[in-house]
């Protein structure tokens, strides 16, 4: 009987009944550095931006005191700022940029790959395909799987 096993980046995967030699992994991907580029809060629809965002730091810790630096002499943002003991919470008010990398999809196409093996090995390297291909590579793999099992 299958469990579910934690896989890479905390994912749930069902425990393997075979070898990782006995898989092929087929897969789409469109990575950031050639499907995205750099967007601004306006072309997103950033909602900070629209309507402001508030920011909560603690600045009893380095990260929080390095934070808050940046806002008060680097950030370049207006904003209105209260104290709580060692919080400092920051008011900005809207129609300015965020703080946030926003990124616009280029709308190309994904890359289309396989490779031997699956999450816990890669056993061979990847193979970028047209989609065409992949679409007949993963089609004729369902076939051998489907008369694999048929034949026991």
């Amino acid at each position: 009987m299958s469990q579910t096993i934690l896989g890479p980046g905390g994912a749930n995967y069902l425990s393997p009944n075979m070898p990782v030699a006995a898989y092929k992994t087929y897969g789409l991907a469109n990575p950031k550095s050639t499907h995205f580029r750099s967007g601004t809060c306006q072309e997103v629809e950033c909602g900070a931006y629209q309507h402001g965002w508030t920011s909560v730091i603690d600045v009893s810790t380095d990260l929080g005191k390095r934070q808050a630096n940046y806002i008060l002499n680097g950030s370049g943002r207006k904003f209105t700022s209260t104290e709580a003991g060692t919080t400092v919470t920051f008011v900005f008010a809207p129609g300015q940029k965020c703080f946030t990398d926003h990124q616009v999809s280029l709308e190309r196409d994904p890359i289309f790959y396989t490779f031997q093996g699956d999450w816990r090995a890669r056993l061979s390297d990847v193979t970028r395909r047209s989609p065409d291909n992949w679409l007949e590579d993963f089609a004729e793999h369902q076939i051998n799987l489907k008369d694999s099992i048929q034949r026991g």
